[in-house]
């Protein structure tokens, strides 16, 4: 119960907690995807994205009508649109869904904004010495959800359900490829965890002022006024950076929870591997130009990887 009304407590003390990548960094995703695939699942793919519900965020958010590839990357950006849509909801007691079963089944018509959809926070120690137990997961996690994604997108399932499916499927394989998305660090200035860094404050950092942003501006910045089309060319020139990135040893496997554990090792290894300085106004984070430099490095990858992983899921789901 201590560990529950903790959760608790962090959900409304930070009711603006960053989801994961900019947009630009989910559309590269969606982007290696698409050239990954062939031009008949491309064209499958499609057509069932465009049978989705409600794509007046999508639409809205570009001049012109997009390009297949353009609508491609953007679908991977609606679950994170849709923050900002009074016709989606939240529950006002539990927005991160710290205190619901595992999801079984996923429904368009709930409307819900899914807050507790977007991570998988595995917790360890920082810099305090173990001081029993650490908290769990939730079982509301990305983890959970996309296997039960997976699941419904391979079923024979209503094509706007699944094109609802598939914008998330998209979002989550990314989320869980984020490091920083797979972690919380316990301290003593962060006793029930820092929500990914979210809570660890940055200085000198370009104006982004805490670390789970510093990783989710990595791929590219959102841009302003709801522009997808500057965030689509943002996304197309982190892509073309990626050529000569190696996906590592086992870039076939699509086990969500092996996503997890890698981003949360790397997260550990690297995303929490700077110098911590002392200020007036309290502890912040100091990022060594070489910090920055190997995340991004680590960001390149994932995101290739993830992209990877996503057209494997894909092309099994419409073979």
């Amino acid at each position: 119960m201590k560990k529950s009304l903790g959760a608790l407590t962090w959900c409304f003390a930070l009711p603006a907690l960053a989801f994961a990548w900019s947009n630009p960094g989910h559309m590269a995703v969606a982007a290696v995807a698409y050239d990954e695939l062939t031009p008949t699942e491309r064209t499958k793919i499609l057509g069932v994205l465009r049978q989705h519900q409600d794509l007046s965020q999508i639409n809205s958010g570009f001049r012109t009508s997009p390009d297949d590839r353009s609508f491609f990357m953007a679908a991977a950006t609606w679950p994170d649109l849709i923050r900002n849509d009074a016709h989606y909801t939240e529950s006002t007691d539990d927005p991160y869904d710290t205190q619901k079963p595992a999801v079984a089944k996923i429904d368009y018509h709930d409307k819900l904004k899914h807050r507790g959809w977007h991570f998988h926070n595995t917790y360890f120690w920082a810099d305090t010495p173990p001081a029993g137990n650490l908290p769990t997961t939730a079982p509301v996690n990305a983890v959970g959800v996309v296997k039960v994604l997976v699941g419904q997108i391979g079923s024979n399932e209503d094509a706007k359900e699944k094109a609802y499916d598939l914008m998330w499927l998209f979002h989550l394989v990314g989320d869980l490829h984020q490091p920083l998305h797979a972690v919380s660090a316990v301290s003593r200035q962060h006793p029930d965890g820092d929500h990914g860094g979210n809570s660890v404050p940055l200085r000198g950092v370009d104006g982004i002022d805490e670390l789970h942003a510093f990783w989710d501006r990595l791929p590219g910045t959102t841009a302003g006024h709801h522009d997808l089309q500057a965030d689509v060319a943002t996304a197309s020139s982190f892509v073309a950076s990626l050529g000569g990135v190696s996906l590592g040893s086992t870039p076939n496997n699509t086990n969500p929870a092996t996503w997890a554990d890698e981003s949360f090792a790397l997260a550990k290894k690297h995303g929490y591997h700077f110098k911590l300085v002392k200020k007036p106004d309290g502890t912040k984070a100091e990022l060594s130009s070489s910090y920055r430099k190997a995340a991004l490095k680590d960001a390149k990858r994932r995101v290739k990887l993830a992209g990877h992983r996503l057209a494997l899921i894909l092309r099994d789901a419409f073979k």
